[in-house]
């Protein structure tokens, strides 16, 4: 992100009050990654992580650019959507993000579920689909399905 700033600040006229916003927007769609301290990763801290950055991200950056377009010119179907969005009542936006929460769950669901084995992504001469964190020497199995499968913990 230091050098998109950067870039933004060298090639653009944007003021640096907008900079910063930039960053804290950033710091709030993805706290977990502006975090300092060092974690030791197993799939429970994994899951964790997905849970923060792929679901919560997910759908507060949807809310977000539902309300507000990106962009100097935003795409038409992105504007019409946003309009339409707008235009709801109170009671169906919420509706509507609980949709957009159900739809992301959902997806980091059958991702897990890819990754622990259940759903299949090959034939059946299927092989082992393992996922490792490694760390400063350290090699840990963050989808060993003899501990617990991933899907289950999200």
């Amino acid at each position: 992100m230091a050098k998109d700033i950067r870039d933004l600040r060298n090639f653009t006229s944007a003021p640096n009050s907008s900079l910063q916003q930039i960053i804290e927007l950033n710091k709030t769609l993805f706290p977990y990654v502006f975090k300092k301290q060092i974690i030791d990763m197993d799939s429970l801290e994994f899951v964790k992580v997905v849970r923060e950055i792929v679901l919560n991200s997910t759908v507060s950056g949807i809310h977000k650019t539902l309300l507000h377009p990106p962009g100097r010119s935003p795409a038409k179907d992105l504007i019409a959507i946003s309009n339409w969005f707008l235009n709801l009542s109170e009671e169906d936006k919420e509706m509507m993000l609980r949709v957009i929460k159900m739809a992301s769950r959902d997806t980091a669901f059958s991702f897990l579920c890819m990754l622990d084995g259940v759903i299949a992504i090959e034939g059946p001469d299927k092989g082992d689909l393992k996922l490792y964190y490694e760390k400063r020497g350290k090699k840990v199995l963050i989808n060993d399905q003899s501990k617990i499968n991933l899907h289950e913990l999200i």
